[in-house]
């Protein structure tokens, strides 16, 4: 009786290996499930006897032992930022009781309704104490379900949990072994998991005007799209100080050659505009800086008689309009400005 047992239980597992065997079989076990996995690790522990192998005889055990390293989770999932969320749970349960942890697993359902690109893991963790090793694994595996339910009942969608599992005692078991202290052990592990955006592709712009080289008409001038990436050649820069809207000596040399040129030639007009750089201060001080170099400049040019109708606009553009890239402080000097545009009919 007891040899007709043995020969029953060595045909299922020679059954057995030989499925395992085939290729297409060796692939749904790389895809198993976590029950699966369990499971056949637990073998070992009921099968006896030996079989033969190419290297000789070998426990029946020892194989199924060895089984358990060949599982190749292939991960295909897009790259992540992940945040660990811990659900505590009492000991030897695993219904949601704690008032605390509807909250957090609330804010985690907050953060999932608002951002559908977010998606989560749930990982489930029982203590070495609370049972022994089959019951620990079905506690943590509830724990991990528990968690899921909720987040379920709450409107998220089931397609956004990519995997559920029940972490048994293991992680216990070394916290033990190490004497780390923990806050808890009964736990679940919600994991966000965030997806990266992808690298910002960067252009080729050596003036550093925000114009491609390839689309830019004066690849080693700073200018603008209105110019094809080409300063203004028609624009008279007049020169301010740093955070500063009065004149000064090259502001009034500047100016006074304006007034010559117009002088000269009473059929040009002119429009003036006021610019400031970003880092002359905050957003309000910028518009301020600009307007008033803009005004000054109008003003001056009315003491020197120039005719206000020969003025056609006065604009203030505050720091929309940087005149270079600010790579260093004579570039940043140079954006403290007004310009004033010859305007010929």
């Amino acid at each position: 009786m007891n040899v007709s047992r043995w020969v029953v239980l060595l045909c299922l597992f020679i059954n057995y290996s030989a499925a395992l065997a085939s290729p297409v079989n060796i692939g749904l076990m790389e895809t198993t499930n976590s029950f699966s996995a369990i499971a056949f690790y637990n073998w070992h522990f009921v099968i006896k006897g030996d079989v033969h192998t190419k290297n000789g005889t070998a426990p029946v055990s020892k194989i199924a032992r060895q089984k358990k390293h060949t599982y190749n989770f292939i991960d295909s999932l897009p790259k992540t930022n992940n945040v660990i969320v811990v659900i505590p749970f009492e000991y030897q349960q695993s219904s949601l009781n704690y008032p605390y942890t509807f909250k957090l697993i609330d804010s985690v359902v907050e953060i999932l309704l608002k951002n559908e690109l977010v998606t989560l893991s749930i990982d489930g963790y029982s203590y070495v104490d609370e049972a022994n090793e089959n019951i620990c694994f079905w506690l943590s595996l509830n724990r991990a379900l528990a968690v899921k339910y909720y987040v379920l009942g709450r409107g998220v969608d089931s397609s956004r949990v990519i995997t559920l599992k029940g972490r048994s005692n293991l992680r216990s078991i070394q916290r033990k072994v190490k004497r780390q202290p923990v806050e808890f052990n009964c736990t679940a592990e919600i994991i966000l998991n965030y997806p990266i955006p992808p690298p910002e592709v960067k252009i080729q712009d050596m003036d550093e005007d925000g114009i491609a080289d390839d689309e830019d008409s004066c690849p080693n001038e700073y200018g603008d799209k209105a110019h094809n990436g080409c300063p203004d050649k028609d624009a008279i820069i007049v020169p301010f100080e740093l955070q500063q809207s009065s004149l000064f000596s090259s502001t009034y040399k500047v100016l006074d050659s304006v007034v010559v040129i117009l002088r000269n030639d009473p059929a040009i007009r002119i429009s003036i505009e006021g610019h400031a750089y970003k880092k002359e201060g905050v957003q309000t001080v910028c518009d301020r800086l600009a307007k008033e170099r803009a005004d000054i400049a109008r003003r001056y040019l009315l003491t020197r008689r120039i005719a206000v109708s020969r003025i056609d606009s006065v604009k203030s553009f505050s720091n929309l309009q940087p005149l270079n890239a600010g790579r260093n402080p004579w570039e940043i000097a140079r954006n403290a400005r007004a310009v004033i545009f010859l305007v010929y009919h």
